[in-house]
């Protein structure tokens, strides 16, 4: 640190330079032969990177004077004075403590109204002699430095106690610091806490941040396809909105399977009376019945009735064909309830994301928006998998197992063939088969919904989201993609997503000014508890 003063001085510097010690200190002991220090103006500029900026202008009178105009002429705008402060030396005729600098600094005293700021600056008036013989300033706050950086004018002021020495002044200085934040920190611990709760709540009340869009829509769609898979496969703990569809399919295709009765018509035996299907009473009734002799009727149509494999299973699929009209509203209902069940699901893991309420909203609209035109790529999934729209779905359940695995006229492999049908309708593997088409299908259906959001990330996204869409549009059954209609999808993005996937400009800068904040109240709170504790240590 430096320190300066204005003074109107007896000696120059480079006169007290040529002094031996002797003279100096019989120089001392004569207050006359002395620079008249008591008179002098002193600005303070302690600088540094993390402080405020305070000025302090020490003058013997509380009232304004030339000199003080002399520190305003320094610093016109004032940003670094904080006005006039009375030192407190002995001043002939004066009272010794003639202007408290507590209530300076704290800004009570009605004749300083600027606040403190923080600063050091060295500064004294040049006196007439030299200004006569050509001094300038520049040379004299030169001399004025080296003078005051004297651990000689430290020792001398101290012990005239006529100003303060730098080191005395600093220690002066921060003392008074001390007990304005000791008076005021009551009030001061009050009203951090108050405002440190206010920023949180404020923080809180927010949008999410989201600094990597990309990420997040990406963990987005890794989690509505979790949720999607744990609502099916814990169906048997009570989630049944996505297995109840199912099973009201499986209920309808098996209603339009015939039951086989494995013997003739016109059978009048014990064994054909008493006989139950196997299916039953799970297997469902049916009205359509077919017989052994029904099976032989349609074999004598085909020409290779030896051959057996092919015609055989066609013989099946002309028995098995029943009224188109019993399975299509089935298939539709399917449709329709899985439908149902996704929208449900994606709004629900939206509103989970703790997302705004206003990006919360969007999604849901672009759900509701898109899921009534994909309707029909649904129902052409589905149509895919009964193969084909004028088959009943029957057909799909024969076609799993190999036709060459039956014999033509083998009685026991026909019982056997409805007897594997009817486990594979309603044993495990089916509905593992179906849990993995929904699974598949409404995870498709998640990404193309999160895709077209996605077209509201900013440009520069755009590239990276479109290969991360394609590699995972790629790894999709073609049937799918067709089927949802993504193969045309585009992963170009558009503006629109600042508003959803980013924080807005005016959220940004209002989250940065907060966490600003907040650093700076945890940094006030820290010194407060260092204070505190350092009081304790010297009690």
């Amino acid at each position: 640190m430096q320190c300066g003063a204005w003074c109107s001085a007896q000696f120059t510097y480079d006169e007290l330079r040529l002094l031996d010690p002797a003279q100096r200190e019989q120089r001392a002991a004569d207050s006359e032969s002395w620079p008249a220090l008591t008179y002098n103006t002193v600005k303070l500029d302690i600088t540094g990177p993390d402080q405020a900026n305070l000025s302090i202008v020490d003058l013997p009178d509380p009232i304004r004077t030339p000199s003080c105009n002399l520190a305003e002429e320094a610093n016109p705008a004032l940003d670094r004075v904080l006005g006039v402060v009375t030192k407190v030396d002995y001043i002939v005729g004066r009272d010794k403590q003639a202007s408290p600098w507590g209530k300076v600094l704290s800004g009570t005293n009605p004749n300083f109204t600027m606040r403190p700021k923080h600063g050091w600056h060295p500064a004294r008036l040049i006196a007439q002699d030299e200004y006569e013989a050509g001094r300038t300033r520049d040379t004299h706050m030169q001399a004025q430095a080296k003078l005051f950086a004297e651990q000689g004018w430290t020792t001398h002021a101290e012990r005239c106690r006529m100003v303060f020495g730098w080191e005395a002044l600093s220690g002066t200085i921060y003392n008074l610091f001390g007990e304005m934040v000791n008076e005021f920190e009551p009030v001061l611990r009050v009203e951090i806490t108050r405002r440190e709760v206010q920023v949180g709540n404020e923080l809180f009340a927010l949008p999410p941040e989201v600094d990597n869009p990309v990420e997040w829509l990406h963990a987005a769609i890794g989690q509505l396809h979790k949720a999607v898979d744990d609502k099916i496969s814990k169906h048997k703990d009570g989630t049944q909105a996505l297995y109840e569809p199912q099973l009201r399919l499986s209920d309808a295709l098996r209603a339009t399977v015939p039951e086989f009765m494995p013997f003739k018509r016109d059978d009048k035996s014990d064994k054909a009376a008493n006989y139950v299907p196997p299916a039953s009473p799970l297997w469902p009734k049916s009205d359509n019945r077919v017989y052994y002799d029904d099976v032989e009727a349609v074999l004598d149509q085909y020409q290779n009735v030896r051959i057996g494999t092919h015609s055989l299973l066609d013989a099946h699929v002309h028995l098995l064909r029943g009224p188109q009209d019993a399975w299509r509203p089935a298939v539709t209902a399917y449709v329709d309830g899985l439908l149902c069940a996704a929208r449900g699901i994606v709004e629900g893991r939206i509103a989970s994301l703790g997302s705004s309420e206003r990006l919360e909203r969007d999604l849901i609209r672009i759900v509701a928006q898109e899921m009534d035109p994909l309707r029909a790529a649904w129902s052409a999934i589905a149509r895919e998998r009964l193969r084909d729209e004028a088959q009943p779905p029957a057909f799909v359940e024969l076609e799993r197992y190999r036709p060459d695995m039956l014999k033509e006229y083998d009685f026991c492999a026909v019982v056997k063939h409805f007897a594997d049908t009817y486990a594979a309708v309603n044993g495990a593997q089916a509905r593992k088969d179906s849990r993995e088409f929904q699974v598949l299908t409404l995870g498709a259906q998640m990404v193309y919904h999160l895709v077209v959001s996605s077209r509201r990330l900013s440009d520069g996204l755009g590239a990276k989201l479109a290969g991360e869409v394609r590699a995972f549009l790629l790894s999709l059954p073609s049937v799918l993609r067709a089927g949802l209609g993504l193969n045309g999808v585009s992963a170009s993005v558009g503006k629109r997503v600042r508003r959803w996937a980013e924080p807005e400009r005016e959220v940004g800068r209002k989250r940065a000014r907060l966490n600003e904040e907040e650093e700076q109240l945890g940094k006030i709170r820290l010194l407060l508890d260092g204070d505190c504790h350092s009081d304790e240590e010297e009690d």
